[in-house]
């Protein structure tokens, strides 16, 4: 698969912080009170790393050979051509690249440790112990720092970081090195590629799968080692298609990019209900916990699995069956996905049903008031124009997360969302990813497309 080709994102530092000026993380203290000691020893270890980097990989070049040199930086994962990757690549080299199964940090230290500077060897044992994860990013204080937690050891940090905080927002996956050095935590090497939560869950579950060991936090060594490298190699791979470009105007659409028409299909039985239900669930995707709704149908869900997803992720609902004892219906949101149900569930069930008709239900132009809107109860504004399409959508939103919380999801095992927080442990952990999920997307939009998800994280009980 070609790579993406991502634009330049050029950072310069702003002008110095006076130390009686007020401290960027907004706790209203001058800088010199606060966070500007901290941000000081933060710069000053950044410049010494710089050098640090250049003179192992300088004495490496001069040990080993240039050319033995340039291949531990050719390994490491991503196009060293693309902006940002050059510095990532010296990074990895210096403090995770071997030669020999030595690293060249641990070579380094050994051959020219007892000349260095007090300062330098210390810096360079702290580089030793360091480790490349993936984070995720509990709190941040613009122009200070951001906390983290490791999704694999499990550890937290405080890193003091100027730049990346500026426009790191909370939930967001990072894949970078922490370094622990004189009571101070900063990042060394971070992927300038971010990541959603649910895509780093695939992440995660990928790199576990890979290494087959017992579940449980991973060690920091093992991070340090050849697996650092298997990190960042699924950190580059593409787990899902190219994102499609947002059109000018709001068009409605399922994941397979199909316009929303709601549809369903009615059947007539010639056969006992029981052996139409054995048919369905014997197809690839067609799922049964033998559950009923309030009319007494028994429900069948038509699912998807995204290639290479672990059980229980990457997960599309395709559509829904509903089956009675002379009756079934089934319920899509497109017309592509009805037309190759309907062909799926004919062949399998020859001679047992028979197609009646199809109903549609297309998206209304006025739809009721939700709290907050304006107007008698329908979407205002005219047909097509941004502000419509705005409240359009929101109210969109508004019924589906309205509903969202009693819908059986196969991300959650099959629970709902309510269930799933009720349930604790596995099931609230993935539920916690799903609603990062959507937090993540929702801050992608336009401020007035937005859907405030902590509405929907109080009446799951999982206030932050």
């Amino acid at each position: 698969m070609a790579k993406r080709k991502r634009k330049p994102n050029k950072q310069r530092r702003g002008a110095r912080l006076g130390r009686n000026d007020p401290c960027p993380c907004g706790s209203g203290r001058k800088a010199k009170k606060c966070c500007g000691p901290a941000s000081a020893d933060a710069e000053a270890m950044h410049q010494l790393d710089h050098r640090c980097v250049q003179d192992v990989l300088r004495a490496a070049s001069e040990h080993f050979g240039a050319d033995l040199v340039g291949e531990v930086l050719q390994d490491i994962p991503g196009d060293i051509e693309e902006e940002g990757y050059l510095q990532l690549h010296m990074v990895y080299a210096a403090y995770h690249g071997a030669i020999d199964n030595l690293r060249l940090v641990d070579w380094y230290v050994l051959a020219h440790g007892a000349e260095l500077p007090e300062g330098t060897r210390s810096w360079l044992e702290a580089q030793q112990r360091s480790w490349v994860s993936i984070w995720e990013v509990l709190g941040v204080k613009r122009g200070a720092g951001i906390e983290l937690r490791d999704l694999l050891t499990g550890e937290e940090r405080y890193v003091h970081e100027v730049l990346a905080s500026q426009s790191m927002s909370l939930g967001r996956r990072i894949c970078a090195r922490v370094v622990d050095h004189a009571g101070i935590s900063l990042l060394c090497g971070m992927h300038p590629r971010l990541r959603s939560p649910l895509e780093a869950e695939g992440i995660v579950e990928a790199f576990s799968g890979e290494r087959d060991e017992d579940e449980g936090p991973v060690s920091q060594e093992t991070l340090r080692g050849d697996d650092s490298y298997l990190l960042l190699e699924l950190w580059e791979e593409d787990y899902e298609l190219e994102r499609r470009q947002a059109p000018a105007s709001l068009r409605l659409q399922n994941t397979d990019g199909d316009p929303l028409l709601m549809t369903t299909d009615h059947f007539a039985l010639s056969a006992e209900a029981d052996k139409v239900l054995a048919r369905l669930v014997a197809l690839p995707g067609y799922e049964t916990d033998g559950g009923q709704d309030e009319e007494g149908a028994v429900l069948v869900h038509v699912l998807r699995r995204a290639a290479g997803a672990s059980p229980g992720l990457g997960m599309t609902l395709l559509g829904r069956v509903r089956i009675l004892d002379e009756t079934l219906a089934l319920e899509t949101n497109s017309l592509e996905r009805a037309d190759s149900l309907c062909d799926q569930i004919e062949d399998a069930c020859e001679g047992l049903l028979q197609h009646v008709e199809r109903e549609h239900t297309d998206l209304p132009t006025g739809l009721p008031g939700a709290p907050g809107m304006t107007g008698p109860g329908l979407v205002q504004g005219e047909e097509g124009s941004p502000e419509r399409e705005a409240q359009f959508e929101r109210l969109i939103k508004e019924g589906h997360y309205a509903r969202w919380p009693e819908v059986a999801v196969p991300a959650l095992g099959g629970l709902t969302p309510r269930q799933a927080a009720k349930a604790g442990g596995e099931a609230r952990e993935q539920l916690e990813v799903l609603l990062q999920e959507f937090e993540h997307m929702e801050a992608k939009l336009p401020r007035g497309r937005r859907y405030d998800i902590s509405r929907l994280r109080l009446s799951l009980g999982m206030t932050r």
